[in-house]
């Protein structure tokens, strides 16, 4: 646990967003303790406001693997591996902190929204692994495309459901869940991100969700 006056002078640079200054304190005491979870997670937090994505979860990984006692850090750092992306580091915090979170945890709360939030991504991305799989291998197959582009669309992925229609109206021109998905999407799309997703549709290229992502 983080003495109170530590957190209290990283809180107060924090706000100041000295940031550089907070990462140089910390990196001398993780020098020191190089396994407490605590500093870790601070460091992950400072590294994130740095805009250092990568490394702040690499910090959030080491703060699982030295917590794994705390169940109080276990579910800060399963919530940060969570917005970063990373369901395999949040899973593992989850778990062990409901092996070790005491009946009456504070945190109780968090944990099983957490619990909640990563399952129900997880079984997501799975589903979007194998609709993209099917629609590479099967672009023409009728359905396929409407199918991948109305799940991209939910997850609000505007520009990746408008590559896919774009390519599924390439075989199916006149279907008419690829035509309406199209007009809902089209006034949101900027004009530049049209025309790619069009030249895109007609080539052989491989779907890429990042570079048709927003």
């Amino acid at each position: 646990m983080l003495e109170k006056e530590l957190y209290a002078t990283w809180s107060a640079i924090n706000d100041e967003g000295r940031h550089g200054e907070n990462l140089r304190i910390l990196e001398r005491l993780i020098d020191a303790e190089p396994r407490n979870a605590d500093l870790q997670l601070l460091s992950a937090r400072t590294l994130l406001a740095m805009d250092r994505n990568t490394d702040s979860l690499a910090a959030v990984r080491r703060a699982i693997a030295f917590g794994s006692d705390d169940p109080a850090v276990l579910v800060q750092a399963a919530s940060m591996a969570f917005y970063a992306g990373d369901l395999t580091s949040a899973r593992e915090a989850i778990e062990s902190a409901k092996k070790i979170a005491p009946q009456r945890f504070a945190l109780r709360k968090d944990l099983n929204e957490l619990d909640r939030n990563v399952a129900r991504r997880t079984r997501g991305t799975a589903m979007e692994a194998r609709l993209v799989s099917t629609f590479e291998l099967h672009p023409e197959q009728a359905g396929v495309a409407a199918e991948l582009a109305q799940h991209f669309a939910r997850n609000g992925q505007r520009y990746a459901a408008y590559h896919v229609i774009m390519r599924g109206l390439r075989y199916h021109p006149s279907d008419h869940s690829l035509r309406r998905l199209e007009r809902r999407l089209s006034q949101a799309i900027p004009p530049d991100t049209r025309h790619a997703a069009h030249a895109w549709a007609h080539s052989d290229l491989p779907l890429s969700v990042d570079n048709a992502n927003e």
